[in-house]
């Protein structure tokens, strides 16, 4: 057990948030969704803070869909509505599908469903 934890301790004091975000900022659009993912792991209040900019920056896709659960766990379920409204209807579809099968691992998208249900 104490392995683990000094890996993760370690592994947390390596992050540098302000070169993520500067990374997430010079980012193409392509790039945008791993630079975001990147910073989720990092830094979720930083994540949180970045999730609107990011997602308005990022195309629809596989890498989104892990953008967009980044995003949920960090708290961000207005950004993400909003950024699904812009979606065309096949792309928000694949987007809930992988979200969908992402529900039982995290309670933030459980919980998103059930308000954006509401």
């Amino acid at each position: 057990m104490w392995p683990l934890f000094i890996i993760g301790a370690a592994l947390a004091s390596d992050c540098d948030v302000a070169a993520l975000q500067t990374t997430l900022d010079e980012a193409s659009p392509i790039a945008v969704p791993r630079a975001y993912v990147n910073l989720a792991k990092c830094d979720m209040d930083a994540a949180k803070k970045q999730a609107g900019a990011a997602l308005k920056r990022t195309l629809a896709g596989s890498d989104a869909n892990e953008a967009v659960l980044a995003a949920l766990n960090a708290g961000a379920e207005d950004e993400v509505r909003g950024w699904l409204k812009n979606l065309e209807p096949d792309q928000r579809s694949r987007t809930i599908k992988y979200l969908g099968r992402n529900c039982k691992n995290s309670k933030q998208v459980s919980d998103f469903f059930v308000i954006s249900h509401d």
